[in-house]
């Protein structure tokens, strides 16, 4: 069986991942950064959010924080 991730490596991703394919996924990656949602202040990420999509000539920036539904639900 797998070790949790993160900590550990990733086991799903295929044999060929390149390193930098590996970043993106690792604990420290962009995949798992969570420092917007730290910020308290709704103006600052809207901000941060527009000066994004410009850098990166987007029309949309999506943010996603996964829920644990059954956890919710079992122990409040």
């Amino acid at each position: 069986m797998a070790l949790p991730h993160p900590p550990n490596p990733y086991s799903g991703l295929p044999r060929d991942t390149t390193p930098e394919e590996m970043d993106l996924y690792s604990a420290g990656g962009p995949y798992w950064w969570r420092g917007l949602a730290e910020v308290k202040d709704d103006q600052v990420v809207c901000q941060w959010a527009e000066e994004l999509k410009e850098k990166l000539g987007v029309r949309r920036i999506v943010g996603v924080s996964i829920v644990n539904v059954w956890l919710i639900k079992n122990h409040g």
